[in-house]
Parts: structure tokens; sequence; C-alpha cells
């Protein structure tokens, strides 16, 4: 690392040079980059080369980018064509592209951060901080179904120390998670 290199990416599919916002790699080799109007674009060989991908809407503008692993990102957003904040979410490499739109929200936000259980924060303009826990994930072992399994599935990733054990999304492994695990499957919660 003494010289910066300058790399070539991809033209924007709509005219002129894109503006970059942020860029996240999950690795080494896997990463996004976001920008204005529509432009994300991902490598898979540590930047060596660049594909454009499709949010499939091309007046988002791209602020904030999370990289959680090779398959899976989060982009924070503004859509300029509606005036509202937008959450993108892909768990295919960029593929396909979910949105959530952030209501009530009239402001666009920059930065995007997944928590250790998946819980999602949000932070930007006029010093606004958002949060929305993980999704429930009772059904620890993934099969469709809440049986006993799941609760030994949940006390093995908590004796592994897993960040995923971490229900109440603190930060932390404590007895309130194993309390939060066992009010979201008496929910029935999958």
């Amino acid at each position: 690392g003494d010289t910066w290199a300058d790399l070539r990416l991809p033209d924007h599919p709509l005219p002129g040079s894109p503006s970059i916002n942020d860029m996240d790699f999950a690795d080494l080799n896997h990463g996004w980059v976001v920008g204005w109007f529509g432009y994300v674009i991902r490598t898979t060989n540590g930047g060596v080369t660049w594909t454009n991908q499709d949010f499939g809407a091309p007046r988002v503008l791209g602020f904030g980018v999370r990289a959680v692993s090779p398959e899976e990102a989060w982009v924070i957003g503004w859509e300029d064509d509606r005036r509202r904040v937008v959450v993108l979410h892909t768990t295919d490499g960029g593929a396909s592209w979910d949105r959530e739109i952030i209501a009530g929200e009239q402001y666009a936000h920059s930065e995007i951060e997944v928590g250790p259980s998946g819980g999602l924060w949000v932070a930007g303009f006029r010093g606004t901080i958002l949060h929305k826990d993980a999704a429930c994930y009772a059904d620890c072992d993934d099969d469709g179904e809440l049986t006993l399994f799941d609760f030994l599935c949940f006390q093995n990733l908590f004796s592994a120390l897993n960040p995923q054990a971490d229900c109440d999304d603190d930060g932390e492994l404590t007895l309130f998670d194993f309390l939060c695990f066992r009010n979201a499957f008496v929910a029935v919660c999958l």
C-alpha cells in the first residue's frame, strides 16, 4: 500500500458518471458500491471486476450499504421521484432486491447497520436514529415447525456464543435472550 490504484467501474446505465456514496465488503472478495439514480455494482473478486446490478427502481439514490455476507446486503436509500426513504435487501447476491418503505420519514438517511442478531439501525438527517428488531426466529432449526428441537438449537447457539442467540439484540448474551426466545416461541413466531 504505498500507492492508490484508480479502478475503472462500470458505466452507469443512465447518462453521465455515477456519484458513489458508499461501499462495503463482506469479505476480501465480495462487496457492493451504491450511488445516485439506482447505481449499484458488485464485485466477487476483490474489486478486480465489477458488475452492474439493478434495484428495480432507477430513481433510488443509494446512500449507505452494508454487506452481511457474500450473498446478503442491505441498502438505505431515497426514492427521489416519490420523496421517501427506502430500505433494500438482497439475499441472492443482488439478483433481486426486496424493498421496504420507512413510513413517515421525509428526510434521506445515510447510514445503515445490521445488529448482531439481524436488527437494523438507520441514521441520518437531523440527528435521526431508527431501529427495527430482527424478524422473529423461534423456529431456530428452520424446519417450519416449533418443537423441542428449536429450544435445543437456541441453546446450542447460546452455548457457542453465536451472535444469532442475541434474541433481544442488545449486543450481549444473557438470561434475557432465553426469555426473549421463549416469548417468541410461545407467540408461535415463525
